[in-house]
């Protein structure tokens, strides 16, 4: 039996049909969700002032700092992730967002300047499509590339720095 809006062979029973439903309606979602960021591209696209960041990044690393709202929208749209928020915070330079490469895998790192002397900017977020979270790994893996340390916590025990995996840092280790 075919259905008459597609010409696709559909199954008398109806949990094919559901499943079916369910993609054609994914597949419309995308298809407005496309619509929607493209509508907002092809207004007045604002550029962004990142060089408070750019001053602490290493001048090559594999990826780049988002500049402009098109560039901001269509990483949105790749991750399919809201970034809208965003959007605020990095004009008021309180942030800045970051496309990085690792294993072939695109992650968007959003940063903060601390306004501290030893780490001036701060890795707050890090993302991948779907708001998919990195593993240790990654995450060091990133640190590494945008030459930002990982974030550190004095143990009460100790008194000395550890990183959140409990060793202490590279500058502490013999």
């Amino acid at each position: 039996m075919t259905h008459p809006d597609d010409n696709v062979e559909v199954s008398l029973c109806p949990l094919g049909a559901q499943a079916r439903s369910a993609r054609r309606r994914l597949q419309e979602q995308e298809r407005l969700s496309l619509r929607s960021t493209l509508n907002r591209l092809t207004e007045a696209n604002t550029s962004y002032d990142v060089s408070k960041f750019e001053a602490h990044l290493p001048a090559h690393f594999s990826g780049y700092l988002i500049r402009s709202r098109r560039r901001l929208e269509m990483e949105g749209h790749r991750q399919r992730s809201s970034l809208d928020a965003c959007h605020h915070k990095i004009m008021t330079g309180d942030c800045a967002l970051a496309a990085v490469f690792v294993g072939g895998q695109r992650w968007t790192v959003e940063m903060v300047i601390t306004g501290r002397k030893e780490w001036p900017i701060r890795i707050v977020q890090i993302s991948s499509r779907f708001d998919q979270l990195p593993c240790p790994a990654i995450r060091n893996l990133i640190h590494e590339q945008l030459g930002i340390p990982v974030r550190t916590r004095r143990t009460k025990m100790t008194g000395r720095f550890e990183l959140r995996s409990g060793f202490p840092p590279p500058w502490e280790m013999d």
